[in-house]
């Protein structure tokens, strides 16, 4: 079963190397573990919706369980926006939601349900104090949310975005003058930033999403 979801995760990054190849060449800095876990987490669970496999959207689940954060806490503005569903569109990636569509993929077989009875999204592995935090949020389409996160100077600082696949997602940071400091923007709705602070102070994290249907979206912050 393991050496299973190993190759699902091997075909699951396979498929987003293309996608992701800019985003790598731009920020040669190593992710934090927690960052990583998490990005494969999203894409195991995107490759599960893509060709309907319940066990994919398990071992997300399972690795966002267990890997150790806090929940989100930065200041929060959503762009104001309509709500529209897109066809076909994945559902929100959080481990709830995840074991709820891999039960419903599993179409009663007994050992994948055993499997998702396995996971269970109440017992989160809380990470320290000043470790990693994670939210989940909608954007809606031709939008814009905002963050406001304060970061340490001359510590290393990241960012990634983790969208539902519903449309294409971009990046960027700003110091508290309004300059913009990284970003990072494709195709795709997976992002990475990280960048090493000049000074102890706020920063502003903007999410923009440049397609016309809302998207699902998990932020992390080292």
């Amino acid at each position: 079963m393991k050496k299973f979801f190993i190759l699902i995760a091997v075909i699951a990054l396979a498929c987003s190397a293309s996608a992701q190849e800019v985003k790598e060449k731009a920020t040669q800095t190593p992710k934090s573990p927690e960052i990583a876990q998490l990005q494969l987490a999203n894409q195991l669970a995107k490759y599960g919706y893509e060709v309907e496999s319940p066990t994919a959207l398990i071992e997300a689940a399972r690795i966002m369980v267990e890997t150790p954060t806090q929940q989100f806490d930065g200041q929060y503005t959503r762009g104001e926006g309509k709500d529209v569903a897109a066809p076909n569109g994945n559902s929100a990636i959080t481990p709830e939601q995840l074991l709820a569509d891999a039960r419903k993929m599993a179409d009663g077989d007994k050992t994948v349900l055993a499997l998702a009875d396995q996971v269970n999204p109440n017992t989160v592995t809380r990470g320290a104090v000043n470790g990693p935090r994670r939210g989940s949020y909608y954007i809606y389409g031709g939008t814009a949310d905002t963050y406001v996160v304060a970061f340490k100077k001359g510590v290393l600082a990241e960012v990634a975005v983790a969208g539902a696949g519903n449309s294409d997602l971009d990046l960027y940071i700003y110091d508290e003058n309004g300059n913009i400091i990284t970003y990072d923007e494709d195709y795709s709705d997976d992002c990475y930033v990280s960048w090493y602070p000049r000074w102890t102070g706020n920063y502003v994290i903007r999410v923009i999403n440049r397609g016309s249907y809302t998207n699902a979206y998990t932020i992390v912050t080292n």
